[in-house]
C-alpha cells in the first residue's frame, strides 16, 4: 500500500455515453486540476482514462481531438463499440487502470475536481481501501437537486440499508468514488451487475471482505439539465437487483473470510 501523499498515483476512469456536448471541457478541466495537483507534488503520476459505451453521437472523435492536442499525456481512449452501460464501462476502465488509486467519476463533473486531492489524502492518512462521496449530509444538495430526484435517491438508500445491511454508506449512487487499484482489480472481475445498481454491488462485495470504507461528505452541483434516467423504471429494476445482491452476499465472501 501506498503510505504517502506525495508518492501516490491515479488512474481517473470516465464512462462516457453520449457526452460530445460536453466530453472536451470535462478532459481539459481534469487534465488541468490533475497537472496542478503533480506540479505542488500531491500526486506523482496520473492517467485519464476515458470509456466510450457505445456512444452514437461524436464523443470519440472529440475524445481522439483531446489525445492529439495533448500527445504527451497519459489521455486513453477504450472504445466499446456496443453500449455495456455504465457498469459495465467502468469496469472496463478498473481493469485498464495502472497507478495506485483510482478514481471514477461522471463526465458532468457534478463533483468539484478540488475533491480529488481531498480523497487521495483521507485514502493515504486513514488507509482506507474505498471512498464514498456522499450527496446526503449537505444541505446544499437538496438546494440543487430536483424534488423527483431527492426522493428518489432517499428512497433507493432507505430500501438498500433495509435489504443489505452490511452496505452502511449514506449514498450509493454519487458518481465519485476512490479505490486502491488492487480493490479495482478484484471488483472488475467479482461485480456481476452492468447497470446503475453496480455501485451498490461493489460497495457491497468491499464491506463482505472487510474492506475500510468511508464516506465523505461532497457538494454536488447539477451541471446539465434533465436526465437520462427514468426514475421509475430505473427504480423498479434497482429493487429487483437489491433482492438478486441479497440472495448472492454469501457468494461474495472470499474463501480466507468465509467461517
Amino acid at each position: 500500500m501506498v503510505t504517502t501523499c506525495s508518492a501516490c498515483s491515479l488512474s481517473v476512469v470516465i464512462p462516457c455515453y453520449n457526452e460530445a456536448t460536453l466530453i472536451e471541457a470535462s478532459i481539459e478541466e481534469t487534465l488541468t486540476e490533475l497537472k496542478q495537483l503533480k506540479g505542488k507534488g500531491s500526486l506523482s503520476e496520473f492517467e485519464i482514462l476515458l470509456v466510450n459505451d457505445g456512444s452514437t453521437d461524436e464523443t470519440v472523435s472529440r475524445i481522439e481531438d483531446k489525445m492529439i492536442k495533448y500527445p504527451n499525456e497519459k489521455i486513453y481512449l477504450i472504445d466499446n463499440a456496443v453500449n455495456k452501460q455504465k457498469g459495465g464501462a467502468v469496469l472496463d476502465g478498473f481493469k485498464a487502470a495502472t497507478m495506485d488509486l483510482v478514481l471514477f467519476m461522471d463526465a458532468d463533473l457534478a463533483t468539484p475536481l478540488y475533491y480529488i486531492e481531498e480523497f487521495m489524502q483521507a485514502m493515504m492518512i486513514e488507509e482506507i481501501d474505498l471512498l464514498v462521496a456522499t450527496r446526503h449530509n449537505l444541505k446544499e444538495n437538496r438546494v440543487n437537486n430536483t424534488y423527483e430526484r431527492q426522493l428518489f435517491s432517499d428512497l433507493c438508500i432507505k430500501i438498500t440499508h433495509l435489504l443489505l445491511p452490511v452496505v452502511k454508506v449514506s449514498d450509493t449512487q454519487c458518481g465519485f468514488k476512490m479505490m486502491r487499484n488492487d480493490l479495482a482489480k478484484e471488483l472488475s472481475e467479482q461485480v456481476r451487475l452492468r447497470n446503475f445498481s453496480f455501485d451498490i454491488e461493489l460497495i457491497l462485495i468491499a464491506a463482505l471482505n472487510d474492506k475500510k470504507i468511508s464516506e465523505k461528505d461532497i457538494l454536488w452541483v447539477n451541471r446539465i439539465e434533465g436526465s437520462k434516467v427514468n426514475p421509475v423504471r430505473v427504480g423498479m429494476q434497482m429493487l429487483k437487483d437489491l433482492f438478486f445482491l441479497r440472495k448472492m452476499m454469501q457468494t461474495y465472501k472470499r474463501k480466507e473470510n468465509v467461517t
